[in-house]
């Protein structure tokens, strides 16, 4: 009765917001609030190469089935032509073979970098669980040339669509693909806006300790025909700098980013960079080729790494992948309309790491969306000559309603 009441409450709050929604649009006196979301149904099947860890692993212990149900609520009032106020919250449902890893599971959830601990559980039932985390929760004052916001919001300074070196306050997980809106970060962030291609900001984004605080000024100016922007700052125990640009080469998109870290202490500085050509053909075909430079990143092949690329991991904006240079290749095709083609794949130069990235989505109706993905990660077998070998793969099956 419990474990059935957990799942009742989410759903009848859920249709309750709805029909608020509903309200809103018809009274004039509630039009100023917005409330928009989405409900989503994922499962996923996932295996490992029994092979690859020898006779000695039980299959059992090869295969995971998990299932998900993703509510997500986006509320946004408008107070007057200044001020705004915005507040989101993901509402989670759990089930499957990852609620057997206890409490390494509950804590990776739980895990909130914020000043404020906005993460709920309501319950640790071992065959459901039920978390609630609110992502956006800030107001915003602004007039011609300033904007001001206050609280937890996105901070999104890359320019990249894979690897961005200069989002240094909200690193994201690229194979976490069901979280689209990403992290957010307790900041206080002011922009300026001299001119409409110049603009300055300010983000302040304290920590409950002072040395995991973050801070940075950033530019960004247009200039023969390029975007380009430069920030710098302190990330928890570095001296940061960094920029990017973004323009193209004729038809072809050229984009970079760069960043340098120069830490107080005596750890090693870092230096990443990413780099993008990405171009569309006649016929809507959609190619891009990406290039990482991650200094801190492994030069040899390490099996246990690709365990950091699970969807509730994110890497540290100094080290943003496993490998000390990655390529990335992708193109995206819609083959009509409602049905569009994704392949990806991220591989070492010297190919002793592949991932592959296929996904299929299908737009069942107006706002119902049907999507089918595919993650295969392959890697040097320590026990086989380190030859080339796939590690694991997991299959993905999301249903999402918009509202």
């Amino acid at each position: 009765m419990d474990r059935l009441r957990k799942v009742i409450k989410p759903l009848f709050f859920l249709l309750l917001f709805l029909s608020f929604r509903l309200d809103a649009q018809e009274n004039p006196s509630l039009s100023k609030l917005k409330v928009s979301g989405y409900l989503k149904f994922l499962g996923s099947y996932s295996v490992a190469n029994g092979n690859f860890f020898g006779a000695n692993v039980a299959s059992a212990d090869l295969q995971a089935a998990d299932y998900l149900l993703h509510n997500r609520l986006n509320f946004n009032y408008r107070a007057n032509d200044s001020w705004s106020f915005a507040l989101s919250t993901r509402n989670r449902l759990f089930a499957g073979s990852q609620l057997k890893n206890g409490s390494a599971f509950f804590n990776s959830l739980e895990a909130d970098a914020g000043l404020v601990d906005l993460n709920f559980f309501y319950g640790r039932d071992p065959n459901l669980a039920l978390h609630t985390s609110i992502d956006r929760f800030y107001a915003q004052w602004e007039s011609e040339k300033w904007i001001i916001r206050l609280g937890r919001q996105r901070v999104n300074w890359g320019v990249n669509t894979v690897w961005n070196p200069n989002d240094i306050f909200n690193q994201y997980n690229y194979f976490d693909f069901d979280y689209e809106e990403r992290l957010g970060s307790d900041a206080l962030r002011i922009q300026y806006f001299p001119t409409y291609t110049n603009s300055w900001e300010l983000v302040l984004a304290p920590a409950i300790e002072l040395k995991n605080s973050t801070s940075a000024l950033l530019y960004k100016f247009n200039r023969w025909q390029y975007d380009w922007q430069f920030l710098a700052g302190v990330y928890q125990q570095d001296l940061v700098i960094g920029g990017a640009f973004a323009g193209g080469l004729g038809k072809v998109g050229f984009k970079g980013e760069y960043n340098y870290y120069a830490p107080f202490d005596d750890d090693r500085p870092a230096f990443l960079f990413s780099t993008a050509l990405d171009y569309i053909f006649k016929n809507g075909l959609y190619v891009q080729a990406s290039y990482l430079f991650n200094e801190e990143g492994r030069g040899d092949a390490n099996f246990t790494d690709f365990s950091q690329l699970g969807a509730n991991n994110v890497m540290s904006p100094r080290n943003l992948f496993l490998f000390k240079h990655t390529i990335f290749l992708s193109a995206n095709y819609n083959l009509n309309p409602l049905f569009t083609l994704s392949l990806g794949t991220m591989f070492s130069p010297d190919f002793d790491n592949l991932i592959v990235y296929p996904s299929l989505s299908y737009s069942l109706g107006k706002n119902l969306d049907l999507l089918f993905a595919l993650q295969a990660f392959s890697t040097q077998n320590p026990l086989v000559d380190n030859k080339l070998q796939w590690l694991s793969a997991a299959s993905f099956l999301r249903l999402k309603w918009s509202f």
